[in-house]
């Protein structure tokens, strides 16, 4: 029987009241849950003393999940979420992340040993040899700090030890190749020198088939290495050196042309058509040109004339020093971040002979934190500490399009387009920032059973940018005037050297000059921007938190938090138009409530957490023609509960569960981007008739027309994880290990169009069974053991709407099921 959301809960409920039955067992012998240590608060504290909502995952649960990734991560933590796009991945918890955008950093940071990974490039690096992985979910801006307005991914890497140990695992996928192989070694080296060394590599074979090239895609090379050295140099004082690199090389993707609209539905486009009829339209031309056709197809398939390639380097080195006074720990964290990334693709996301991009980046980081601890226990409890982070990006990229391409095969019918043909448009972008801060945090121990926490951040960050977009014929290098012209109009750009032209030009000369050049009347505009954006923020904030800790009872911890957020703005590195540079920070102001229970004398636990959360300026990102332009959403409100418990129900077996509900609404959201095609959709809707001169909507109006309540797509209301793990002897030295989870998406919007890019409820199951041994597993991993398809991340496909009447959409699909067998060698 294939499991629905309709049986899900059901189902769900047997599994407990089945184990219930068992549960006089573990009273009896009086078993306890393994207690989970967390830095949530910068301190080692149980999971259970920390007044946060988070989710941790142990480096052992991680690799027994075969949770590889941030793909991998997000099947298993309600409200927290991953998706894939050309430009790069985004994170959100709790329904809030950042966009794509050259010029974006994250809402939600990854922090890798307290270093901030505030890229979304960053994001793809695999996970490397992890003690643990904790989710914080709402704003971490007082300890975390860079930007965490929406949540903090920390991530803590396993440490020497002065024991010699050792491991080797190797893992292999047979149906689409996939195989990775880690090595660490840790271990003394002196009596006063610690040193590890983990390395991985790993291929993977992808699984769409492009069906213009004959190729399997995506094909990944990962190869990571990190070596840590900790060096006692007086009793109490440690220092430990971390030299990472991580290469990535990805030839292909991992998304297809999946839906469009089958009937002309509406005025606008070039060609009048609906996508598919343009593109049988253009392919029907004379003279004939290869470009192909693109896929409509819900599979695991695409169709693309340009062979995607995307490579990542990322270097570390971070010099971590530990001082223990009687009074205090100093805390000092240095670290020098750098990526190098190129990028190129079928700008196009068909097989028709559109354009091609290809970008480039250069990003260095540096960061130095110092942080003061006092040693905890006192009525009078502390951390205070400052930072600086200073960043440079040099980002460049073409946009290419061929002489023979489809914009000259419709010359004959749209005169003047061929113009638009072999074009090279050149971008750049140069951005730096320096960030200053103070934070500070105490803990008044009122008594033994209240607690008040008060915390507060001041930030300084100044930031610069510049960018600049040109045009040239492709062939020759060399500008044209009517070619500028018309590609200005067909690609919604402005190129400086075409404004500069026209600098002060009323529109009759514009107008006379582009007539006398060949340009059709259609192509010319009464005006013509510059493109070379400038600009310098320098923005202060200061985010303070509050929090309350009231121990009901010795096992029941409930708390109340306020917390206050802010995210710089910045400088849109990659928009066509002059107007789009410059977004405004954004400010959040949460609440949230808690209850963290320890229940049957230690053999289960139960959290809960409510939550509220107002933002003003939220920074988003839309996708406007040929890629992703940044603005702020004005208000926008979040609020939902989040529960997670554990349940050792008898010797051996464990149950967990999780579950998130989410409503995400747009208070106040104008100019937002919309599909003016589509008739239920929850960004637009038939009675705004003018949608379709000026494709823009204010989300809040949404609720007063069709009582859509403005909800934002990509966010599913509910989410939830259940896992059961059971351990039994088959001898005296090897036990099998039987994982099982199950991981539930209500329905969700993937993209702008209501219908089209609907991804139904579904349940994701994974299974793992092993036989463990004191040196030794051999496992079976099972991901999306049912083989479902999910929709992960939808955009409209690039120019899909400004050559037809209608859009057509473009698609990432979630692996489909694999299995895999994995083997560990300890030692």
């Amino acid at each position: 029987m294939k499991l629905t959301a309709k049986n899900f809960t059901p189902t769900i409920l047997s599994i407990a009241v089945a184990s219930a039955m068992s549960a006089s067992t573990a009273f009896s012998q009086g078993m306890m849950l393994e207690e989970v240590i967390v830095t949530a608060q910068k301190r080692e504290e149980s999971l259970q003393d920390v007044s946060v909502s988070v989710v941790a995952i142990s480096g052992e649960k991680l690799n027994q999940l075969n949770i590889t990734n941030f793909d991998d991560l997000d099947t298993f933590v309600p409200n927290f979420r991953k998706s894939e796009t050309q430009s790069g991945a985004v994170l959100s918890i709790r329904g809030i992340g950042t966009g794509t955008n050259v010029g974006f950093e994250q809402s939600v940071v990854q922090y890798v040993d307290d270093v901030a990974y505030g890229r979304g490039f960053l994001s793809r690096v695999p996970f490397l040899d992890l003690a643990r992985i904790e989710v914080l979910r709402g704003p971490q801006n007082v300890l975390f700090g860079k930007n965490s307005v929406g949540g903090a991914l920390s991530m803590t890497t396993a440490k020497p030890t002065e024991e010699f140990e050792g491991s080797i695992s190797v893992q292999y996928e047979p149906e689409y190749d996939n195989q990775q192989a880690t090595l660490v070694l840790s271990g003394g080296l002196t009596d006063d020198l610690r040193g590890r060394l983990a390395v991985r590599a790993a291929e993977r074979g992808g699984y769409y088939e492009n069906l213009t090239q004959d190729t399997v895609e995506a094909n990944t090379e990962d190869t990571s290495i990190r070596l840590a050295l900790a060096w006692d140099i007086s009793e109490n004082l440690e220092a430990i050196l971390k030299l990472e690199r991580n290469e990535s090389d990805t030839l292909g993707a991992e998304n297809g042309t999946y839906a469009g609209y089958d009937a002309p539905a509406g005025a606008g486009g070039i060609a009048g058509l609906n996508y598919a009829e343009f593109t049988d339209f253009v392919n029907r031309t004379t003279p004939a040109y290869d470009i192909g056709s693109p896929l409509i197809s819900e599979d695991y398939e695409r169709a693309t004339d340009f062979e995607d390639r995307y490579e990542l380097t990322t270097d570390l080195v971070q010099l971590t020093v530990n001082w223990d006074t009687d009074n205090f720990t100093l805390t000092s964290d240095t670290a020098l971040l750098s990526y190098d990334s190129e990028n190129t693709l079928d700008g196009d996301a068909t097989a028709i002979t559109a354009f091609n991009t290809i970008r480039e980046e250069e990003y260095s980081q540096f960061s130095q934190s110092i942080r003061f601890t006092s040693p905890g226990g006192e009525t009078l409890d502390w951390i205070a500490g400052g930072f600086y982070q200073q960043w440079d990006l040099d980002a460049k990229g073409n946009d290419i399009t061929e002489q023979e391409s489809y914009l000259a095969a419709l010359a004959p019918f749209v005169p003047g387009i061929d113009q638009a043909a072999d074009i090279l448009s050149i971008y750049s972008y140069e951005g730096e920032s320096k960030t200053y801060a103070l934070f500070g945090q105490m803990t008044w121990n009122i008594n033994e059973a209240n607690r008040l926490v008060v915390g507060a951040r001041y930030t300084r960050e100044e930031k610069d940018g510049r960018r600049v977009l040109n045009v040239v014929r492709n062939s020759t290098g060399d500008f044209d005037l009517a070619q500028a012209a018309v590609a200005s109009d067909v690609f919604e750009s402005d190129y400086n050297e075409l404004g500069k032209r026209f600098a002060g030009a009323t529109a009759a000369e514009i107008n006379a000059t582009l007539s006398a050049a060949g340009v059709p009347a259609n192509f010319i505009k009464t005006s013509y921007n510059t493109h070379d954006a400038k600009g310098s923020r320098d923005e202060n904030s200061f985010t303070p938190t509050v929090t309350y800790e009231w121990d009901v009872t010795a096992d029941n911890m409930a708390y109340a938090t306020y917390t206050t957020g802010f995210k710089a703005g910045g400088f849109d590195a990659a928009a066509a138009l002059e107007k789009n540079f410059e977004y405004e920070d954004e400010n959040v102001t949460s609440y949230e409530i808690g209850l963290k229970s320890t229940l049957l004398d230690g053999a289960a636990e139960f959290n809960i957490a409510a939550f509220y959360m107002e933002f003003d300026d939220l920074q988003v990102s839309s996708f406007s023609q040929t890629g992703f332009v940044v603005g702020n959403a004005g208000e926008v409100t979040t609020q939902g509960i989040e529960a997670e418990g554990r349940w050792l129900v008898a010797e051996g077996l464990t149950l967990s569960g999780a579950v998130g509900y989410l409503d995400h609404i747009y208070d106040s959201y104008e100019g937002a981007a919309c599909n003016p095609y589509d008739r239920v959709t929850f960004s637009c809707d038939s009675h705004l008739a003018a949608l379709a001169a000026d494709p823009t909507v204010d989300l809040s109006a949404i609720e007063a027309l069709d009582d859509k309540s403005g909800d934002s797509a990509e966010q599913p209301d509910w989410s939830a994880s259940m896992g059961a793990d059971y351990v039994f002897s088959v001898s005296d030295a090897i036990d099998l290990r039987t994982t099982l989870n199950a991981n539930y998406e209500s329905s969700t919007t993937t993209g702008l169009d209501e219908e089209l890019t609907r991804q139904g409820d579904y349940v994701l199951f994974d299974l793992r069974m092993a036989l463990e041994a004191d040196s030794w597993t051999l496992a079976v991993l099972g991901k999306n053991i049912t083989d479902e398809k999910i929709i992960d991340f939808t955009y409209e496909t690039p120019l899909s709407t400004t050559f037809s009447s209608a859009p057509a959409y473009t698609s990432y699909l979630k692996p489909p099921r694999t299995i895999a067998v994995q083997f560990d060698y300890r030692f």
